[in-house]
C-alpha cells in the first residue's frame, strides 16, 4: 500500500497515515527496510501513527531518530494494568520508554547471557 500511493503521488506533506502492525508478516530485514521507509516519509513531513509490537521494527526506528537529533517523532508506550491504561511519552530520539516489546527482548537476552556463562563454568 505504501508503495502504491509513493508511486502515485498522493504522499504529501502534512498527509496523515495511520498504520496498524506494518511488519506484519514480513522478516526482521524487511522490518528494518520497512521502518527506514516510513521514516524517511516522516522526514518528508508526513504525519505517521503506527502501532506496532516488533522489537526490530521498534529498535530501528529508535536508532533512525537517535541518529536525526532534529527528529521530533513521539513514541507511546501504553499498559493496560488493573484495567486502566497507562501512557508513556517520550521523545523516540532519546529513549523508548519501557514496556513489554522490551521487557521481553531483555528477558530472552540476559536468559542466553545466563546460559552462555553455565556453558563456560561447566
Amino acid at each position: 500500500m505504501i508503495e502504491w500511493l509513493i508511486r502515485n503521488k498522493s504522499l504529501k506533506e502534512d498527509t496523515i497515515l495511520i498504520i496498524d502492525e506494518p511488519e506484519s508478516g514480513l522478516n526482521p530485514a524487511s522490518i528494518v527496510m520497512l521502518a527506514e521507509i516510513i521514516y524517511r516519509l516522516f522526514r518528508k513531513g508526513l504525519i505517521i501513527f503506527i502501532a506496532t509490537h516488533n522489537f526490530f521494527f521498534l529498535k530501528k526506528s529508535h536508532i533512525l531518530a537517535k541518529k536525526d537529533n532534529r527528529a521530533d517523532a513521539k513514541i507511546f508506550a501504553l499498559e493496560r494494568p488493573d484495567d486502566k491504561i497507562l501512557t508513556t511519552e517520550a521523545l523516540l530520539r532519546h529513549q523508548i520508554p519501557a514496556n513489554k516489546i522490551l521487557e521481553v527482548a531483555m528477558d530472552l537476552y540476559n536468559e542466553e547471557v545466563e546460559s552462555m556463562i553455565k556453558d563456560i563454568l561447566e
